[in-house]
């Protein structure tokens, strides 16, 4: 199994919907970087800092530190802390996953050919693999009430790929 490195966002998302334990269930094992953990922290009023708090004193998700640090300065040039040391922490792993929903992150990170999954690929993966009842809720409460960015095409075709569109 790849490392899985995740970034705030989905942490975030996954912790506003209910679905934080998704990422143990579906991954085991969940890296993120002191980035990661620091804007957590910052925000203590928001659920994914409490469930992180959680999930690492229950030892499924493990702070990690990128060893390239070089990396991270040059990523900082354009994008935020959190993500910058996410995507030199999958860098330095012959198989990793990289777990985050920023479109400018996405971006570099597809441009370094690292594997990517957001928020929506979770919980589609997830009712795919019978963790979850219906995807259309959780997608319809991320974009309505968390300020989710998903476009209309993935939305529908993310539907339709579970038989849960209209």
């Amino acid at each position: 199994m790849p490392a899985v490195i995740s970034d705030t966002s989905v942490l975030n998302y996954l912790a506003r919907i209910g679905q934080f334990e998704l990422l143990h269930l579906e991954f085991q094992q969940v890296l993120i970087p002191p980035a990661v953990l620091a804007e957590l922290k910052r925000r203590p009023d928001l659920p994914g800092a409490e469930c992180a708090r959680q999930a690492l004193a229950n030892g499924w998700l493990e702070l990690r530190s990128p060893k390239n640090l070089n990396a991270v300065e040059n990523l900082r040039i354009t994008l935020g802390a959190g993500e910058s040391q996410a995507i030199a922490l999958a860098q330095e792993f012959t198989s990793s996953l990289l777990l985050m929903d920023e479109a400018a992150g996405r971006e570099v990170a597809g441009r370094l050919h690292l594997d990517l999954m957001g928020t929506t690929g979770i919980l589609l993966q997830a009712r795919k693999s019978g963790l979850i009842p219906k995807l259309k809720p959780l997608l319809d409460e991320l974009r309505q009430h968390h300020g989710f960015r998903l476009s209309l095409k993935i939305y529908n075709d993310v539907l339709r790929e579970v038989d849960e569109s209209e």
